[in-house]
């Protein structure tokens, strides 16, 4: 092989795999297509059973009127006095809040695509302290004092399992109804509590008649899906969740301060106090909307850490590199062995590269990616191989490059599961790559191999010694 072929071959070579990206990359967008899809089927699923759930408070609103009186200019410049009954609330906040959770997940699906969900149970205890009621008896111009409500925050109410029922110390129990009660319009729930228990007598508040601390339980039973998290409120709030998903991601503004993740689910527990909690994101107001308060929250997310679709993709990234190891291989071949390869073969073998990755894609979505990547490495190879066998008139030389395109393979497979150390392992694939070709060419005499009438004996240097 002369210096011109040799240059015409890696020109082609070259133009070879810029091509192969094409079909690359319309595998590449047939994965975003099928995650679009996949993405689709979730949205479905959650609207027919439940979405992510924040849950936040209880909380106790004691609903206000107050007089006010302000100046009014009239059209013939007069200034006259005017008075309005003015609405407002009083927001007590728990002083201890305590949720003991358990999350059971299942999967549902929407044709051959599968989203988690659960159903958590959650055990809520606390108390409010009742002496910040007083602060009514301090507003001027009191009107009259509403009906007291305790109200929770729900995301996503249509996940309420049974309806919630609210116990207090001496026994009394109030059911919750829909909707907040008050001026704040998000999702929530309320029980209409009676003005006795909270020491309240028409416009006056007496706590001293009622205990000081009011001390409640409930128990919610929420569905929901993706994740579940939880908006601290209270002078102090303890979190305990417990699940049999063995993948959990702790998300949000608090990580737990202990945590136990096995194969069979994991344990975890918060323990948030009011110095921590960002007084003005603890307000509830019209203004707590979705936004505002979701980065306040700490929760666990509940999604697979690594889908079929990430994975698929994080493999494509890397088909240039076994394209590129896979003609280099062709190239020594064809020079050192002097065993032509015509540019068609070169194609054919580059596009059965290519079809791996359409292939594992297919078979993941049908299978687990474990059994979906082995039966495509497996049949990449053994076509690969077969074809070779032809190609080189060799059963030795189809052996070895079924050896070698198995332990890419391989590799691959470990690249792509090794999320933290990908571009660690991709990193030092690539460099023993390249470190075997410079070794197993370390004796070659280039100027010699390209010479016209070069014959094999001259294409490696002799041994010192030997010369």
């Amino acid at each position: 092989m002369t210096n011109r072929s040799l240059l015409i071959k890696l020109i082609t070579i070259t133009v070879l795999s810029l091509l192969l990206m094409i079909p690359l990359s319309m595998v590449s967008e047939q994965i975003n297509d099928r995650r679009y899809y996949h993405q689709q089927a979730e949205d479905r699923i959650s609207t027919s059973w439940s979405g992510p759930q924040v849950l936040s408070g209880p909380r106790l609103v004691i609903p206000y009127k107050v007089r006010r009186t302000y100046e009014q200019k009239e059209d013939d410049g007069s200034v006259v006095k005017k008075t309005s009954i003015v609405k407002r609330e009083l927001i007590v906040q728990p002083g201890h809040l305590a949720y003991e959770t358990q999350i059971d997940l299942e999967s549902l699906f929407s044709g051959i695509y599968e989203l988690p969900v659960y159903t958590s149970n959650s055990d809520v205890s606390g108390y409010f302290s009742l002496i910040e009621l007083e602060t009514l008896n301090q507003k001027k111009n009191l009107v009259s004092i509403g009906k007291p409500r305790v109200v929770v925050h729900i995301q996503d109410v249509r996940g309420i399992v049974e309806k919630p029922v609210i116990l207090f110390e001496d026994e009394q129990k109030y059911s919750f109804s829909a909707g907040s009660g008050y001026s704040y319009s998000g999702n929530a729930i309320h029980a209409l509590l009676e003005d006795r228990s909270l020491g309240l007598k028409g416009n006056k508040v007496n706590v001293e008649e009622a205990d000081a601390q009011l001390r409640f339980r409930l128990n919610l039973r929420v569905r929901g899906s993706q994740y579940l998290r939880f908006l601290p409120v209270a002078e102090e709030t303890k979190v305990s969740l417990s699940s049999n998903w063995p993948h959990p991601k702790f998300t949000g503004r608090y990580l737990p301060v202990s945590r136990n993740v096995s194969e069979n689910g994991f344990s975890a527990s918060w323990s948030i106090s009011a110095i921590a909690i960002d007084r003005r994101a603890q307000r509830i107001s019209k203004k707590c909307g979705s936004e505002s308060c979701q980065k306040n929250t700490f929760g666990v997310d509940l999604i697979e850490p690594v889908n079929i679709y990430s994975q698929s993709e994080r493999s494509t990234k890397y088909a240039i590199l076994f394209i590129g190891l896979m003609f280099i291989a062709f190239l020594l071949f064809e020079v050192i062995k002097k065993l032509p390869v015509h540019p068609i073969q070169y194609s054919l073998v580059g596009m059965a590269l290519v079809v791996f990755y359409l292939l594992l894609f297919a078979l993941s979505e049908q299978f687990s990616f474990f059994l979906a990547y082995l039966i495509a490495a497996i049949a990449s190879s053994l076509l690969i191989s077969w074809y070779l066998r032809y190609v080189f008139f060799s059963r030795k030389l189809a052996a070895v490059f079924f050896a070698s395109i198995s332990t890419l393979y391989a590799l691959l497979y470990g690249i792509i599961q090794s999320e933290d150390h990908a571009m660690l392992m991709g990193s030092m694939l690539i460099f023993l790559m390249l470190a075997l070709t410079m070794i197993s060419t370390r004796n070659v005499n280039w100027y010699q191999l390209t010479a016209v009438n070069a014959s094999p004996t001259d294409n490696v240097k002799t041994k010192e010694g030997d010369e």
